[in-house]
């Protein structure tokens, strides 16, 4: 069951079909995780309908900067990944991207509160589109309470939850997290 949150208005319909859907997230195929997983599978579903959906990770290793898998237009970006810098490295990056591209993108979504979320949001505010961002797990380890334990991480998370269109908690445990 999926429970979405806050969320007035996921998406602007009349862009919808003619603009895409910009997906951020730190890894991507070959790299799979959990959350990658749901990417690519809800990236391939929605692709098939007829939604464009590009996903901009980072570069690894032998990977290619640019590839379609499955109909998703997958772009990496090359980054250093420096302790502290990181973040604002990755949402440098995004945006630069964004900004080449910002006829084409009707939305930013994050699928997990971290780095990319700072680049969704960032990039949503300042391109006008909305941010969405996607919890991918409850708990101790989950994503509000990792964040939570980082030097000013509620404050982080105040924020990044606040300045997102929507929030996508997967479960009622989140909802809970997330509090009033």
């Amino acid at each position: 069951m999926i429970l979405v949150i806050f969320a007035p208005k996921l998406m602007t319909t009349d862009r919808l079909r003619h603009q895409a859907v910009l997906f951020l997230i730190l890894d991507y195929h070959p790299i799979i995780g959990g959350t990658e997983r749901q990417l690519q599978t809800l990236c391939k579903h929605w692709s098939a309908q007829g939604q464009p959906i590009w996903v901009l990770t980072r570069a690894v290793p032998g990977s290619a900067p640019f590839e379609v898998i499955d109909g998703v237009r997958v772009f990496r970006i090359r980054l250093w990944w420096i302790p502290g810098f990181s973040s604002i490295l990755y949402t440098l990056r995004a945006f630069m991207f964004a900004w080449r591209h910002r006829r084409e993108i009707d939305s930013f979504w994050s699928m997990m509160l971290n780095a990319t979320t700072w680049a969704a949001v960032i990039c949503g505010k300042l391109l006008r589109r909305p941010a969405i961002v996607k919890l991918v797990s409850s708990g101790s380890g989950g994503n509000i309470r990792t964040m939570e334990r980082s030097r000013l991480g509620k404050h982080k998370v105040k924020f990044l939850l606040k300045a997102c269109r929507a929030v996508i908690a997967m479960n009622p445990e989140m909802i809970e997290e997330l509090g009033p």
